[in-house]
């Protein structure tokens, strides 16, 4: 009776499964990879402009009342927006006298997100009293 000695390694077969199945694998770490990445750049871009539209209340909050632009002007102030939001991008507020003691501020910022148009719409009341109003 003769032994016959253990081989060990790969057969063809696994091999050319292993070659088969590797590159798919390696395809979808790359997508989740990539859509994680975009995700993270969206909500960048929502944070800034979010701030931004925060930051631009505050400082119509904080401006005197009389001083504040006349029932139905609209204020562009695209130039404030960072350059990291994508263009084609918009951004302004409208002041709308509700009563003579109080003012309503529509905030609107739009900018480019991959192929759609992302909006930011806020809308916030000033009063004559003050922030407590």
């Amino acid at each position: 009776m003769r032994l016959q000695p253990q081989q060990s390694g790969f057969t063809i077969v696994e091999i050319i499964v292993g070659l088969v199945v590797l590159p798919v694998f390696l395809y979808s770490i790359g997508l989740v990879i990539n859509s994680t990445a975009a995700l993270n750049d969206q909500g960048k871009d929502l944070t800034i402009s979010s701030g931004l539209v925060e930051k631009k209340v505050e400082s119509l909050r904080s401006a005197d009342f009389v001083s504040l632009p006349p029932d139905g002007t609209v204020v562009d102030f695209e130039n404030e927006l960072p350059p990291s939001l994508t263009p084609p991008r918009k951004a302004e507020y409208t002041i709308t006298d509700v009563n003579p003691s109080l003012k309503q501020v529509d905030i609107l910022i739009e900018y480019r997100v991959g192929t759609r148009t992302e909006v930011i719409d806020y809308t916030s009341y000033i009063g004559e009293l003050g922030v407590g109003q």
